[in-house]
């Protein structure tokens, strides 16, 4: 995969992956691109049970193992998880949620501008790349907690106020988070069936 300046090798074996890697290096260096030795990392996925990778070597240099490393905004991680990715995620989200306080958490704001502004400010921050996620359901409940730990804050309710979810929902015409997951998959494979 290919994607600016960065490149993604992939194969199923050491060997492969070692032959594939000294193609491309013989090959940037033929138009005189440099592969940087120090930022090459290599990744070894282990789905299959524990074993060792093979250390892999660029001009008797040899490539660190890395357990995870960030592609075109993603956390890709070597074990197949995507918890760490979706942490990052849920710390963007609420980074983005802290710029925005000054309108969201003003009490004379109306509740419908502060639903529209969560769903076109906070939540595509909190969901983008969720196309890539194998999630479980573990990871679909922190997704929900998140974002009704959000909502609350933004109405100014609390759990001891025993408001329902549902109520704080209505109030700021913001649908679950769980539904949102479902229409990004849908359209991800809708638009696969059409390049067919």
């Amino acid at each position: 995969m290919l994607f600016a300046d960065d490149i993604v090798l992939v194969a199923e074996s050491d060997l492969e992956v070692q032959s594939i890697l000294e193609v491309w290096w013989h090959r940037l260096e033929s138009v005189s691109v440099k592969l940087s030795r120090t930022k090459t990392e290599y990744l070894f996925c282990d789905f299959g049970g524990p074993s060792n990778p093979s250390p892999l070597a660029l001009a008797r240099t040899f490539i660190s193992i890395c357990s995870d490393f960030r592609y075109v905004g993603s956390l890709v991680q070597g074990n197949g998880e995507v918890d760490r990715d979706i942490s990052h995620r849920i710390n963007a989200g609420w980074m983005k949620w802290r710029q925005v306080t000054g309108t969201t958490c003003d009490p004379r704001m109306p509740f419908k501008l502060k639903g529209a502004i969560y769903k076109s400010v906070i939540r595509p921050v909190i969901l983008y790349g969720l196309e890539c996620w194998a999630m479980k359901k573990m990871d679909e409940k922190r997704l929900h907690l998140v974002e009704m730990r959000m909502l609350r804050w933004v109405c100014g309710v609390t759990r001891m106020d025993k408001v329902r979810n549902k109520c704080i929902r209505e109030s700021l015409k913001v649908a679950p988070v769980t539904e949102k997951l479902e229409g990004y998959r849908f359209v991800l494979v809708w638009s696969c069936e059409e390049e067919r």
